[in-house]
């Protein structure tokens, strides 16, 4: 512990992001750790990071801010170092690892009744955390809306036979989801011709796999224009 405090009130060198990961899971566990950290100007340090290290030292210096804030009377700390608006710079910019850590530590700083407290929720109200709050809601919201099937139709080409127009249409089924799509069920409504490249299903046809990233295309041809209506039914993330 005493070599990690130093590594890291040194601020210097790829030893001291090796040492804040390090301290996130010793200080979850050893509240002597927590006190060894705040007595070596490790919160000076850590808010450092927060502000400009990459999104791996973001994320594991505001782990170990919310482990030493859930000790009170480490507060003293924390208020000297002016933390709050590194905190909410984290809550707005920060990878959504850094976002909930760093909201974590702002409930554990603001949830006592002491002075310390008191006067950290007078900061955090006027420095608009219930702003950012509310935006970083907005965008989980607005995250788990986005579906992580996208299809998109094309027409590819026409053709006229027995005084009537036909259409070729492609389509396009990405997966933009971190995880293997399997089992994707796909409906297609009329009206609409042979269906190629899809095995048949019990309601409508099934694409067996698709990659995270990866996009598969199928065509169909039909009898009329716009094109037939294409959705998914059901589908696993493996």
């Amino acid at each position: 512990m005493p070599h990690l405090c130093r590594t890291l009130e040194s601020g210097r060198g790829a030893d001291v992001e090796h040492a804040r990961v390090a301290l996130q899971p010793l200080t979850a566990d050893s509240r002597d750790a927590m006190v060894a950290v705040a007595a070596r100007g490790g919160v000076a340090a850590l808010l450092g990071t927060c502000a400009t290290g990459t999104p791996t030292a973001q994320a594991a210096a505001t782990g170990v801010l919310h482990n030493l804030a859930m000790f009170l009377d480490l507060l003293p700390s924390f208020c000297k170092e002016g933390t709050l608006p590194s905190l909410l710079q984290l809550v707005s910019l920060g990878t959504p690892r850094a976002q909930e850590l760093a909201l974590a530590c702002l409930q554990s700083l603001t949830s006592g009744d002491g002075d310390e407290c008191q006067r950290l929720k007078v900061e955090a109200f006027q420095g608009g955390t219930l702003g950012c709050v509310k935006d970083f809601l907005e965008s989980c919201v607005a995250a788990d809306d986005v579906s992580p099937i996208e299809i998109v139709q094309n027409a590819t080409a026409s053709w006229k036979k027995n005084g009537r127009t036909y259409y070729r249409y492609s389509v396009t089924v990405t997966n933009r989801s971190g995880k293997t799509v399997e089992e994707l069920h796909i409906g297609i409504g009329k009206p609409h011709g042979p269906v190629r490249g899809l095995d048949r299903a019990r309601y409508g046809y099934v694409l067996p796999s698709l990659p995270a990233g990866k996009s598969a295309a199928f065509p169909y041809a039909a009898h009329a224009s716009p094109p037939a209506d294409v959705w998914f039914v059901g589908y696993k993330l493996v």
